[in-house]
């Protein structure tokens, strides 16, 4: 990546799941690289939507309501989008609790807007096993019997009362290391 450019995650909630709302990362990577909006070196990382780019602006030019429309406009349905600066991603692994848990077992939401959090609600719905903590906008979720049969896990958005995307701890180290030392 280059260091004279600010580097940006995208991350696409609820797309390429059981066959719903396909969209294709190669798809996806050309639509940025033909806008007029000066995204540079885009990467994905798997087909559930984590998007890296570049750009010279100290901001996106692309708003995360503007790349919902252009899928939409594009695909037939409007996901829900977030993008993240890379100081979000890093700060975000540093404030893992989890980090020594297996990486299929920690999960980060991350959240739009810091969240109000529940915790009536989520102590109510958490298994014995699970774990939580929040910190700033990211909800970290230690989900040792998996996030599948977690009952808190299926209803994060309505404890924290914002909306949310979730990746394990295993992408979210990857795109880390997909951003190198840019």
């Amino acid at each position: 990546m280059n260091n004279n450019m600010r580097t940006y995650i995208v991350l696409i909630r609820g797309i390429n799941v059981g066959g719903k709302n396909k969209l294709p990362m190669k798809v996806l990577t050309e639509l940025l690289s033909s806008t007029a909006l000066a995204i540079q070196n885009i990467q994905t990382y798997l087909q559930t939507g984590n998007v890296i780019f570049q750009t010279a602006s100290t901001e996106p030019l692309i708003k995360e309501s503007i790349l919902a429309s252009i899928i939409e406009e594009g695909f037939g349905f409007k996901p829900e989008v977030m993008i993240l600066n890379e100081m979000d991603v890093k700060q975000a692994v540093l404030a893992n609790p989890y980090q020594k848990k297996a990486a299929n077992t920690c999960h980060f939401y991350f959240c739009k807007t810091v969240p109000s959090m529940d915790t009536k609600r989520i102590e109510k719905l958490k298994s014995a096993s699970e774990h939580y903590h929040l910190h700033n906008k990211v909800f970290y979720l230690y989900a040792p019997d998996g996030v599948g049969k977690s009952k808190l896990a299926k209803n994060v958005e309505l404890c924290l009362d914002v909306k949310a995307t979730a990746r394990n701890l295993n992408t979210v180290n990857k795109i880390l290391m997909m951003l190198g030392d840019s």
